[in-house]
């Protein structure tokens, strides 16, 4: 016995085929959309806590630096940094016989935070230094600056003996 295949019109056969919809397709369309916006605002999360942690590692290695300076008597002066929460949110590594009001301190570098980070220590409107005792490196006072953003806080310590966390 021999098969013989069925014909089928061109009417049904086009009828049989199933394609999505357009309902199927706004749908798929739709979760694309969502997975593509969550995952970029993870992604500027990211970026913001980097750029915090960046600025909190610029902070450590500026009082690093004020440190070394003090504790290698560099100069034959005290060397500190120098944080001021005006309008600008900067801070200062300086070099003083005394410290930052002295009439004869330096300035060595001027830092001033990138857009969307500021201080939340010192409070706006205040400053606040750190300072390091030339040969024996302690800090004076000792003490913590917090930079901030929109999503989080950092947190900078310096202990009295001049240890940087």
């Amino acid at each position: 016995m021999e098969h013989t295949p069925k014909r089928v019109s061109l009417a049904a056969y086009a009828r049989d085929q199933r394609g999505f919809s357009m309902a199927e397709f706004l749908l798929v369309l739709a979760v694309v959309a969502l997975i593509g916006g969550l995952s970029f605002i993870d992604l500027s999360r990211n970026v913001r806590a980097q750029e915090l942690e960046a600025s909190a590692s610029q902070i450590r290695a500026s009082l690093e630096r004020a440190r070394g300076n003090a504790l290698a008597g560099q100069d034959a002066r005290n060397w500190g940094v120098y944080f001021d929460n005006a309008a600008d949110d900067t801070y200062q590594l300086f070099s003083s016989p005394t410290n930052y009001a002295d009439m004869s301190v330096r300035i060595v570098e001027t830092v001033q935070f990138s857009s969307g980070i500021s201080f939340a220590n010192p409070t706006e409107g205040n400053a606040t230094e750190i300072l390091f005792t030339r040969g024996t490196g302690q800090a004076s006072p000792a003490g913590s600056i917090q930079i901030e953003n929109a999503l989080t806080t950092a947190t900078v310590s310096v202990s009295s003996d001049g240890r940087i966390e």
